[in-house]
């Protein structure tokens, strides 16, 4: 039969093949004008499925390639290359890729991708090849866990397969595993127990020799008729974009910690803030000096302030106990490389916009004082919501969560385990009481917390309470009368 585009062919021994035809623009970055691919099926209907997908991975690589930073690739970036390790994002960005982009083209070429195990509590097992497999070849996890040495790890460890991380990091943007490797070799690994570790885009690593392999693959496979089209276009851009009027201000110059020493100076020398906010504002305030290299009044633009916020994402959650573990002395900028090289850079969206809107108010000032024209961070930081805050935030207990909790001793018995001694050591009443009021009722901890035995009720046969805010008159009342 006549080959068509795209389309299937019969081979002589019966097996379907898929044809598939190369635009010219990628044939110098394929290697070739045509692709064909068996799907080693006789039959034509299970034969034009896998031609399907077949054709669907095709055009998600040409459009790969017709999306990618043609500049950025081939101009290379100083990051790539030599020691250490980059997050998966930030490699990326100097390649000119998107994470889940390099991350498949890590597992295409055959790359690992690392994550920076934090104190993990994990079971290591020597050598793999001794442990029980099931029907599909797969480890058993239990006889992993039973067999190997329980230990907590804080170094780097590789990714198990780097192709359905790279497949699970497009669809969700994360990764879930419960086995990871010490080195390439692949027999020492480390296992956790169900439900596994799940790790975020940004907190997978990629060994900064490898990215610059990665680089030089893809670099080579630019032709001069994409190099010339990127340039083309990326002209066509700026000349399209409007031009943006010089800094004229005269406090242009000044800056950014100069500034924040004025703030912080009134604010306090007013009076107007407490040692919290003082230390808070303080915070904020060093955090963006320190990342973004203490720029002029006149660089303090809207583009500023993303990046800003794209350099806060490369922060731990919580940078005072990063200090702590890993040095007091290093700046904010340290401290944000030292994150992303382990793979701990998890900030969250709302603490950056906090933060943001922190900053914005202090360039508000600035612009009520005479300082600057206009706030750059008016519009980039998000409006407060006033719905409820973060540390007030509560998840819904799962069966599992219900089961461990009236799974206590107390509650099949109906009474705690006695010491020696005929004391309780482990059960307290309100051990028993408190959930399973809370279970049945949905009242509040604290309307729990304050009931007496004055505010039990019961109307006809159904029993029931009172929560009110009265209190016995004396507050020395014997624990005996108390619920």
């Amino acid at each position: 039969m006549t080959a068509k585009p795209g389309y299937l062919y019969r081979r002589p021994s019966g097996i379907y093949v898929v044809r598939i035809c190369i635009p010219a623009r990628f044939r110098t970055a394929i290697g070739r004008g045509e692709v064909h691919v068996s799907t080693g099926q006789r039959e034509l209907a299970s034969a034009k499925i896998l031609a399907f997908q077949t054709l669907a991975e095709w055009k998600t690589r040409l459009l790969r390639l017709e999306r990618m930073d043609v500049l950025k690739l081939d101009a290379g970036s100083p990051l790539l290359g030599g020691d250490g390790f980059l997050s998966l994002d930030r490699a990326a960005a100097a390649i000119g890729l998107t994470a889940p982009e390099l991350a498949a083209e890590a597992a295409n070429q055959g790359e690992d991708l690392y994550v920076f195990a934090d104190s993990w509590q994990c079971a290591v097992v020597n050598d793999i090849r001794e442990l029980d497999r099931d029907y599909d070849g797969a480890v058993m996890l239990d006889h992993a866990l039973e067999k190997g040495h329980e230990t907590r790890l804080l170094q780097h460890l590789i990714l198990p397969d780097s192709r359905a991380a790279a497949a699970e990091i497009a669809s969700t943007g994360a990764f879930s595993e419960c086995r990871f490797y010490f080195d390439s070799e692949r027999r020492r690994a480390a296992f956790v127990d169900m439900p596994g570790v799940t790790v975020a885009a940004h907190q997978i690593l990629l060994h900064k020799a490898a990215a610059g392999r990665i680089g030089d693959v893809l670099r080579a496979r630019l032709t001069p008729q994409m190099i010339q089209g990127a340039r083309e276009a990326a002209t066509r851009e700026a000349a399209a974009r409007p031009i943006a009027a010089p800094p004229g201000h005269k406090h242009a110059a000044m800056r950014a910690s100069e500034l924040v020493a004025i703030f912080v100076k009134e604010k306090t020398e007013a009076g107007r803030w407490k040692a919290d906010q003082q230390k808070k504002m303080q915070t904020v305030t060093e955090t963006f000096v320190s990342l973004m290299d203490d720029p002029t009044l006149g660089k303090l633009d809207r583009p500023a302030m993303e990046r800003y916020r794209d350099q806060s994402r490369r922060l731990p959650g919580d940078v005072y106990q990063f200090r702590r573990k890993h040095g007091s002395h290093l700046t904010f900028r340290e401290v944000a490389d030292l994150a992303e090289s382990l793979g701990l850079s998890d900030r969250t969206k709302e603490s950056i916009e906090r933060n943001v809107g922190y900053l914005s108010e202090m360039l508000a000032w600035a612009v009520h004082s005479g300082y600057m024209p206009e706030n750059p961070a008016r519009t980039v930081a998000a409006k407060r919501s006033k719905g409820r805050q973060d540390k007030n935030q509560r998840d819904a207990f799962s069966p599992e969560d219900l089961g461990r909790i009236f799974g206590a001793d107390w509650y099949q018995t109906g009474r705690g385990e006695l010491t020696s001694e005929g004391t309780f050591r482990t059960y307290r009443p309100h051990y028993y009481w408190l959930p399973l009021l809370g279970l049945y009722t949905g009242a509040r901890i604290n309307e729990l917390s304050q009931l007496y035995l004055d505010d039990i009720r019961q109307t006809g046969q159904a029993p029931g309470f009172s929560a009110s805010i009265w209190t016995p008159p004396t507050r020395w009342t014997k624990m005996t009368t108390k619920l």
